[in-house]
């Protein structure tokens, strides 16, 4: 069953700050997939008359703290849980038709089996509402990654500028086509090994392997980034 629960703290029958929603999953079935959890969701800031809103001319900014509990997702002999918080900001400019938004989480894991934690993550995406498909930017400011399985950690981390990327997203399809980033660094550190990979402006990747994990690249990989992609 799910069960959905509003409150609107000034019943103003409008978006509005102590507003909350919550949404809870009881071994919710369709297909083969089933569904168990909980999700709180409260509207922290609003600002503007037309939120959620992109054809009145008007700018909003819309920010929520969303709490997950116990969320299980199985499919057949597969399961993903989900526990922790994060916080999502959204806030669009009429003039520009832009939709900026944000993602920032101290505290989500999600565990596959192999209890992997997302931590300390911060994602701004600039969107342009203006053409379909749009064209945004995605920056990547912080992204930690742990695994007890592989005792290891993924981070992607920011040079002198944050790893960017180009992406085009069909508002009414809700489609997105990844595009070339356009430079980063990428550093995956497992038990007894690590890989940085390198992304350059154009096409070229490097990737330096360690193999016995003293810090030392045992190897380097000159490829693209076209080549990894696909």
């Amino acid at each position: 069953t799910l069960t959905v629960t509003i409150y609107d703290l000034d019943n103003s029958n409008k978006i509005s700050v102590g507003d909350d929603l919550f949404i809870n999953y009881s071994n919710c079935k369709k297909d083969n997939i089933n569904v168990s959890g909980d999700f709180a969701i409260s509207v922290r800031e609003a600002k503007g008359n037309d939120i959620g809103r992109f054809d009145t001319g008007t700018d909003w900014l819309l920010t929520l703290s969303i709490d997950i509990d116990s969320l299980t997702i199985t499919n057949e002999n597969k399961a993903l849980s989900a526990d922790g918080s994060i916080i999502v900001s959204l806030q669009f400019d009429a003039i520009s038709a832009s939709l900026e938004t944000n993602i920032k989480s101290n505290a989500l894991t999600l565990n596959d089996g192999s209890n992997t934690t997302l931590s300390n993550t911060d994602i701004s995406q600039l969107i342009n509402l203006a053409v379909a498909p749009s064209s945004y930017t995605l920056i990547i400011d912080a992204m930690d990654v742990t695994s007890s399985k592989h005792n290891g950690t993924v981070s992607a981390k920011t040079q002198a500028s944050p790893l960017v990327g180009i992406e085009s997203l069909n508002i009414n399809e809700f489609f997105i086509d990844l595009q070339l980033p356009e430079s980063g660094e990428l550093n995956i550190a497992g038990y007894n090994s690590n890989a940085n990979i390198s992304i350059m402006p154009g096409d070229m990747v490097t990737i330096n392997v360690d193999t016995n994990g003293d810090l030392i690249a045992d190897d380097m990989i000159l490829s693209t980034w076209s080549d990894i992609n696909h």
